[in-house]
């Protein structure tokens, strides 16, 4: 049985996404409710929240939640700091959204494929992308990850797609 050692980058990386997680969950939230939360000790919260801050993920936020702060300040996430494009091929329509970290829908659309082939298929899916993400007032750098759902299995042994629909 192997097994793996946690390297100062790995552990950087966990608390980060620990203190991220604590963030999206109950923002706005404080350093030391995060440090209670997720049992991580305030200093290592405070150079996560650093390394997110600097990453544009996370930014204090302008209040915090009711009730005696005693001048701490608190932290919420920042749902424009990326976007994903999703996009989903079906046998008659193509579907796509873009969405911020916050799951907030940005623009949606959805285009009916009329009999398309495999090229009008991409052809669609190439326009989609570009109207959504002018739909959404985004530049298209600003698009960070693109998923693509269509009806198929991929094939593990082979990596090749076994696809349900005729055209593609």
């Amino acid at each position: 049985m192997s097994s793996t050692r946690a390297t100062p980058p790995l552990l950087k990386d966990l608390n980060e996404r620990t203190v991220l997680e604590a963030i999206r969950a109950a923002a706005p939230i404080s350093r030391a409710e995060i440090s209670r939360r997720m049992g991580i000790s305030k200093p290592t919260v405070s150079l996560a929240l650093r390394a997110l801050a600097e990453a544009g993920l996370v930014r204090e936020a302008a209040r915090g939640p009711d009730g005696p702060s005693y001048g701490a300040v608190f932290f919420e996430p920042v749902p424009e700091a990326a976007f994903v494009l999703g996009l989903d091929l079906g046998s008659r329509f193509l579907r796509g959204a873009v969405c911020d970290l916050a799951g907030q829908i940005r623009a949606r659309q959805d285009v009916e494929l009329r009999g398309a082939d495999a090229t009008g298929a991409l052809d669609a899916i190439a326009a989609l992308q570009e109207s959504l993400v002018e739909a959404a007032a985004l530049p298209a750098d600003r698009i960070d990850g693109v998923v693509l759902g269509f009806p198929g299995v991929v094939e593990t042994a082979t990596r090749t797609l076994q696809l349900t629909t005729p055209y593609i």
